[in-house]
């Protein structure tokens, strides 16, 4: 049953992390935006540790790569989306020490 639930919030967390990139507050002159898609992905990686923040930003990136991707070589795709939201994901790792400050 937690497996279940742990894979159901996974699915939640990397929609809301899609629809907070659609909502851009601020695009840059030169390039790039500031997006608030990366805060579904800590939600989870503080709730269910490293493996869960991993996929859920894994799975925000491939997602991401469907709308409107700007792929430039064969590997960029990967790097770009995929894995760069999934080492968003790490920040797991600090979240028993973060539960413990905040006692």
């Amino acid at each position: 049953m937690k497996r279940l639930q742990m894979m159901m919030e996974i699915a939640i967390f990397a929609s809301l992390g899609v629809v907070f990139d659609l909502l851009i507050p601020f695009k840059m002159p030169q390039g790039g935006s500031i997006s608030l898609a990366m805060l579904p992905i800590f939600v989870m990686a503080f709730r269910h540790g490293v493996i869960g923040g991993v996929v859920t930003g894994a799975l925000v990136g491939t997602i991401q790569l469907m709308f409107a991707p700007q792929v430039l070589t064969i590997v960029q795709p990967l790097l770009d989306y995929t894995i760069a939201y999934g080492v968003v994901g790490l920040s797991g790792l600090f979240a028993r020490q973060v539960r413990q400050t905040a006692r």
